[in-house]
This record gives C-alpha cells, structure tokens and sequence, in this order.
C-alpha cells in the first residue's frame, strides 16, 4: 500500500509539473509564436533553443499517467487502462519526436515530423476512448468526477474539430484540452489516494 501510494504522488507531482512547463513554454519561445494560435506541440518543434520546456512538458505528462493508470488499473479494467497506458506511452515518444516548426521556411526532419504526428493522433484515440470507457465502468464515481470525464471525452473530439475550423485560435482550444486532461488524470490519482487510505 505505501508503495501504490508513493506511486499515486509521483503521478500528481508529474502532472502538475506537466502543466506549469506547459504555462512557462511560450515565455520560451522567439517573438512569432503565439500561444493563441500556434501549437503546444510547435513549441517543442525542431530547431528552438526553448523547445525543452515543451518536451519536458510532454514527458512529466506522460510519465505522470502511466503512474496514475497503474494505481487505477483495477479500477479502469483491463481495456480502459491498457488504453490510457498507451496514451502515457504515446506521450513519451511525442516527447521523443518533435513536429516542425510554424515557419515554412525552416528546416526540419520531415521522418521525425511525421512520427510526433501519428502519435499525437493515436494518442488522442486512445485518451478519448480510454475516458469514456473509464465513465462506463465506474458505476460509483461521483458526479463532479463524471462531469469531468465526459468534459475530457467532448473535449477530445470537439478541440481537434475547432482548431482546423478556426486555425486562429488552435493553441487556445488545444491548451483548453490539454488543461482537463491534465485535471482528470490529477483527479484519478486522488482517487487512488483516497481508495489506498480507505483500505488501511
């Protein structure tokens, strides 16, 4: 049990993590990107002196679910958590593989771009699903708790759809998405705190 709930803080600090690198990246940034319209994603891009921010980023989150859907594996069963476990893993590899930048003009490993984006896209795949699947099973989840969860999976589905609808404000909606994703993910590992806590 102290074990799980070691594992369960490690996850949270991770996530939290996750989303103040995400805060701080665009300070990191060169005078053109905007966190209005361009990407988390674009600023880890290739060639950036402050694209680490990002990629940090994108590992705490990905180390951050895996430790949480291993503590709530019982919980989610077997498909949900093997799905939000890939998305951890896909978030690493995202981390690993970096898009290219907004400018056309520069140059990039066009492999290494299009890897982040087979990724990025399976990864949101198996987020949504993985979510909705956990909302299904969870028959004793609270309503706030569930609120949230159908918030992740509308969220998931709707945010890809607006950014190429209105480009403009594609940094704004994707950071809007990654926000409930990081909050949900945090939730779940309380969960698993309160349920260890529970169990003693």
């Amino acid at each position: 049990m102290a074990t799980q709930h070691s594992v369960s803080i490690a996850g949270i600090i991770f996530l939290l993590s996750s989303a103040v690198l995400f805060l701080l990246a665009p300070l990191a940034m060169p005078s053109d990107y905007s966190w209005i319209s361009n990407s988390i994603s674009e600023s880890g891009a290739q060639g950036l002196s402050g694209a680490w921010v990002t990629r940090l980023g994108f590992l705490t989150f990905g180390l951050g679910v895996i430790l949480v859907a291993l503590t709530r594996w019982d919980a989610w069963r077997t498909s949900a958590g093997l799905l939000l476990f890939g998305f951890g893993f896909l978030m690493l590899t995202v981390a690993a593989f970096s898009t290219r930048q907004w400018n056309a003009d520069s140059s990039f490993n066009e492999l290494e771009s299009n890897l982040h984006s087979v990724s990025a896209s399976v990864m949101g795949f198996f987020y949504g699903v993985g979510v909705l699947l956990v909302i299904l099973f969870e028959k004793q989840a609270s309503r706030a708790v569930k609120m949230l969860g159908w918030a992740a999976v509308v969220t998931s589905i709707a945010m890809p759809i607006l950014v190429g609808v209105i480009p403009e404000f594609g940094g704004v909606f994707q950071r809007i998405m990654f926000a409930i994703a990081i909050a949900w993910f945090v939730v779940q590992g309380r969960i698993s705190q309160t349920k260890i806590h529970a169990d003693r």
